[in-house]
């Protein structure tokens, strides 16, 4: 097992975790994966591109 599977194995060993588990099985399909800590909403508020058809802003609730 490499250090990326232990890594995301790990962390499921106490937490559940619907990306954690998500990172897991693409990394064993064979992708890069990279943990993003704060999700699309800090993608966005830092300013970083996206793709696609439909616009996303970041929540204004969190009061971040």
């Amino acid at each position: 097992m490499d250090e990326q599977t232990k890594h995301y194995q790990a962390k499921l060993d106490y937490e559940i975790d619907g990306s954690t588990k998500g990172a897991l099985n693409m990394h064993r399909l064979g992708f890069r994966v990279k943990e993003m800590m704060g999700g699309m909403e800090w993608w966005l508020r830092d300013g970083l591109e996206t793709h696609g058809t439909e616009s996303a802003t970041p929540n204004p609730s969190c009061n971040c």
